[in-house]
């Protein structure tokens, strides 16, 4: 959020940074509680670590709505409209979810709707500033999520959608400062390829730290 705000030249609002840091907690903390025991084959780390610490995990959620629905409040009519769609999409996932191409695609954009949507509209921005950052942000988040899924075996198809990313980036106006995000998730995409001893792991703290790591970049370099 605060990566595209800075590509698209516009001031952050820290009550979106709130409503999309709670929404997030929420919506996923929904669904990893409800759906242990699919998860549990899938990521088995992860979901062991949920299953120890539920207690604390779901009060955490809990505090996150009156949080997350009080800082609502204060953001413009026209930044509920991502909102609704990234938690609409995200309470629904339980029941989505299932094949992969589809939910590729429909949390791709949900994401997009938090990192892009979000931060637009609570600035008052436009359409037009919007469409640039979604590019580039929809090429990379949609890599990412074949990489974490397919723990690198769909390697290929998930590095050329960054490398993609990152030639949107240097070719559209307007989208300049997103290149670190698209280069640091291909890198850690190409990790893969040393195989990893644990791929849970790498997945979830290196290819995905990569968005995080690119982002703070972003700002920092904007």
């Amino acid at each position: 959020m605060l990566a595209t705000a800075a590509a698209a030249g516009l001031e952050w609002s820290p009550y979106a940074l709130i409503v999309g840091f709670t929404g997030t907690l929420v919506v996923y903390g929904v669904d990893r509680l409800r759906d242990l025991g699919r998860d549990a084959r899938t990521r088995p780390i992860r979901s062991a670590y949920i299953a120890q610490h539920g207690a604390p995990l779901r009060w955490l959620y809990g505090l996150c709505v009156p949080l997350g629905a009080m800082a609502m409040l204060s953001l413009p009519a026209t930044a509920w409209i991502p909102v609704g769609v990234a938690g609409g999409l995200g309470l629904l996932h339980r029941r989505l979810k299932g094949w992969p191409a589809f939910e590729r695609a429909y949390v791709t954009l949900a994401w997009v709707a938090v990192c892009v949507g979000l931060p637009v509209a609570s600035a008052g921005g436009t359409a037009a500033s919007a469409g640039p950052p979604a590019v580039v942000l929809s090429l990379v988040i949609a890599g990412n999520l074949i990489a974490t899924q397919a723990r690198g075996r769909g390697g290929a198809a998930s590095l050329l959608l960054c490398l993609g990313g990152l030639g949107a980036a240097w070719a559209i106006p307007g989208a300049r400062a997103l290149w670190p995000i698209a280069a640091l998730e291909a890198m850690a995409i190409l990790g893969f390829a040393s195989r990893p001893k644990d791929p849970e792991r790498y997945a979830l703290v290196v290819v995905d730290g990569a968005l995080t790591v690119g982002a703070a970049l972003c700002v920092g370099l904007a």
